[in-house]
């Protein structure tokens, strides 16, 4: 006789973990834009938000390892609610768009042969820069020793963490000024760091992107 609960799963059963993780995103955003009637066009926007989470993780996502590893405290999830580990408080993004007046029925050698003109004109130009705040510190332990199934610890914070100063390209070694203010917590204990440091982020980060386009007539109106 098969005692089994659900014979006709003989391999066991397991579930999708439930959606438990809260967040909270508050914004102002501002946009300006100015079109000119001879092809160039401007875009600015600005974000200012903040973003408040209990489990996102350093790559952007939610984990689940048998509890919840991306909580501060898996018993606690609401006590671990800080600012997501990609919340940017302020965004500036600026871009155009600029059709160069050189080709047929432009400013520039209007009049050229239209052979000539499949070359020459119908260039444009494009280019956006954006500057971002960094993303706030996530802090672990390289050698501590968590709770089974509950992540990774993280460590004591014995005082306010402070960003040592010189360039940005070499924050990866020697960021803090006082690296001393954290140390590793008892066995099995959470650690009392937040689960991100809004105060001590990455650093700024800025993107340029620039491309210049070719269009090309149709058929039909090269006949005109």
């Amino acid at each position: 006789m098969n005692n089994l609960p659900y014979p006709q799963f003989p391999g066991g059963v397991t579930t999708e973990v439930q959606p438990v993780a809260n967040s909270t995103y508050h914004a102002l955003q501002l946009t300006a834009e100015k079109r000119f009637s001879n092809g160039l066009q401007f875009l600015a926007s600005y974000v200012w938000s903040k973003s408040i989470d209990d489990s996102s993780l350093q790559d952007d996502n939610t984990s689940w390892l048998g509890s919840f590893t991306s909580l501060l405290d898996p018993n606690k999830p609401c006590a671990g609610a800080e600012s997501f580990t990609f919340d940017l408080p302020s965004v500036f993004q600026f871009s155009y768009t600029y059709d160069l007046p050189v080709g047929r029925g432009k400013m520039f050698l209007s009049n050229m042969p239209r052979v000539l003109d499949q070359i020459v004109g119908g260039w444009k130009t494009n280019g956006v820069w954006r500057a971002a705040d960094g993303r706030p510190l996530a802090m672990g332990t390289y050698d501590g020793t968590s709770l089974p199934t509950y992540g990774g610890q993280r460590p004591n914070m014995n005082g306010k963490p402070k960003r040592a100063g010189g360039k940005d390209s070499s924050w990866i070694n020697g960021y803090f000024a006082n690296p001393g203010v954290f140390s590793l917590p008892p066995v099995y204990a959470f650690g009392n760091t937040p689960r991100t440091i809004g105060s001590i982020r990455t650093p700024t980060a800025f993107n340029t992107n620039m491309s210049m386009e070719k269009s090309f007539p149709s058929r039909a109106c090269m006949k005109g």
